[in-house]
């Protein structure tokens, strides 16, 4: 679905920039600032959680893998969920998730150059999963997904070559599943963009519209109370019958005054 305003062909972004600034306060406070306090949180709270499968699954090098994960990421991970309750956070929305995403990523990679070879693909997989989820938890728009992407290879492509103990073939195919689910999720995060902002401009004519029929609406009210009394204009309204007042007892006088007509046609108006 393609909204009616140009758009960037790769990002998805508005080429009109006020339009595309109206367009990001508007979602931002309609959902982006509590869905990636909350996804953030949560993710927090996950990564903290996945301690006990350190011991369980890595028990020889437990103590060191807790060091990666409560050392690197619990610190950044309360930095980025502190920075969502700030009023930069509109300004830096994608810096902040693209550096909890980063930090998720170089913490399992972290663990996984501490592991075995057999549990090297285990803990290298979650930065595959991770980079894949970037548009979904982070709201991350396409340009930042393309650089958490690239940062990921980049990370895991450095320690595949110096730290982790894993066959050339297994750290070559994880790298290309990464760049792979990267793009996808480019992908994904672009066509977020597309729809987000269509239904940014249809709301925006919706409420246009809206303003529009409230003003002729009001000007209807006045042209009808012009022409009719208050309880009158009010009884035609809600469609009551009679709308005429009743008079039990009246008296109508007809009065004709005598060469009326020939004075008022030699007066103004």
């Amino acid at each position: 679905m393609q909204p009616a305003a140009p758009t960037h062909r790769l990002t998805g972004r508005f080429l009109d920039a006020d339009l595309e600034r109206e367009f990001h306060a508007e979602v931002f406070d309609l959902s982006v600032r509590r869905f990636t306090r909350f996804s953030l949180g949560v993710s927090t709270l996950s990564m903290l959680a996945y301690g006990l499968h350190d011991a369980l699954v890595v028990p020889e090098v437990h103590l060191a893998a807790w060091k990666v994960r409560y050392g690197l990421f619990a610190p950044v991970a309360a930095l980025t969920l502190a920075l969502t309750f700030s009023r930069a956070y509109p300004r830096v929305q994608q810096t902040v998730t693209l550096t909890f995403g980063l930090a998720c990523n170089a913490t399992v990679l972290g663990i996984a150059s501490l592991t075995t070879p057999e549990r090297h693909v285990l803990y290298a997989s979650y930065a595959v999963l991770f980079t894949t989820l970037g548009p979904f938890l982070g709201r991350l728009g396409v340009a930042s997904q393309a650089l958490y992407t690239a940062l990921t290879a980049a990370l895991y492509a450095a320690l595949g070559r110096d730290l982790l103990r894993a066959e050339p073939a297994v750290v070559a195919a994880l790298l290309a599943t990464t760049l792979a689910m990267g793009a996808l999720g480019a992908l994904v995060a672009r066509q977020h963009e597309l729809r987000e902002r269509t239904l940014f401009l249809q709301r925006r004519e919706i409420r246009a519209q809206t303003a529009a029929l409230a003003e002729e609406r009001a000007r209807s009210e006045r042209l009808l109370l012009n022409v009719l009394p208050e309880r009158v204009a009010a009884r035609l309204k809600a469609e009551e019958r009679p709308i005429a007042d009743g008079v039990a007892d009246v008296t109508v006088v007809f009065a004709d005054v005598v060469g009326f007509t020939a004075m008022s046609a030699r007066l103004s108006p």
